[in-house]
């Protein structure tokens, strides 16, 4: 599946096109799955942790997968809008993932397996292409400064950043830069949302102006502020 994402890596995803895609898929090609909106606040992770599929039941396991990609599904929709680069590659993913499925029609145990792994990768945020430099040693994700790196992956294509010599090394010192300027202005000026956005454009346009040319750094500067707003409604 790692594979397949890298080679359509060049495609441009409309994560929109996906959503309603993926309910079909799900409701046509795996047995008894339907996505469900979950009640309330849902615990990622809470359901499977303690289950063995070794001892499940072809009901159990259809029962858990329903469960898990009701969960999947949602992750992707709403935990994932912070890091637009993330949530186009698992879309992708989720879809490679049904269409393995289709093959284990008949074996509902290997499906719950497969959902479960996949669920777990959604919840690390693991994308193939972006390096492991965001987590620190304590095994922390930098979510913000990997969704500032997935942008440039986002919004361009690996001839403009070849052309740039915008390699993944420089590219994970960029998104640092622009995670500190987004951090700095929120502490200063945290109750006035209009002069984060301000502090945020006049300090990043000169930093991306330089490598990316003054459109496509309007561009990446207006999908920052996009994040930020959204992480800030989250609190």
């Amino acid at each position: 599946l790692r594979k397949q994402v890298r080679e359509d890596a060049d495609e441009t995803i409309n994560y929109d096109e996906y959503a309603e895609d993926i309910r079909s898929l799900l409701d046509k090609h795996i047995a008894g799955i339907e996505v469900k909106e979950p009640d309330g606040a849902y615990l990622v992770g809470n359901l499977g942790k303690d289950v063995k599929p070794q001892d499940m039941s072809d009901d159990e396991a259809r029962n858990q997968t329903d469960k898990i990609t009701g969960r999947i599904t949602k992750m992707i929709e709403q935990d994932l809008a912070d890091d637009p680069y993330a949530q186009e590659y698992f879309s992708k993913m989720l879809k490679k993932a049904i269409e393995d499925a289709k093959a284990m029609f008949d074996a509902p145990v290997k499906q719950y397996i497969l959902f479960a792994d996949f669920e777990q990768e959604v919840k690390d945020r693991k994308v193939a292409d972006v390096p492991n430099d965001f987590m620190d040693d304590a095994g922390k994700l930098n979510k913000h400064a990997q969704a500032y790196f997935g942008l440039f992956k986002h919004l361009f294509d690996s001839a403009f950043l070849t052309e740039k010599a915008l390699d993944n090394e420089k590219l994970v010192a960029l998104a640092f830069d622009i995670d500190a300027v987004v951090n700095d202005a929120v502490a200063e000026y945290s109750i006035n949302p209009a002069e984060i956005e301000n502090a945020i454009h006049m300090k990043l346009l000169p930093i991306l102006f330089a490598e990316l040319g003054l459109d496509n750094a309007q561009k990446l500067i207006e999908e920052v502020l996009k994040i930020t707003r959204l992480g800030i409604a989250r609190g």
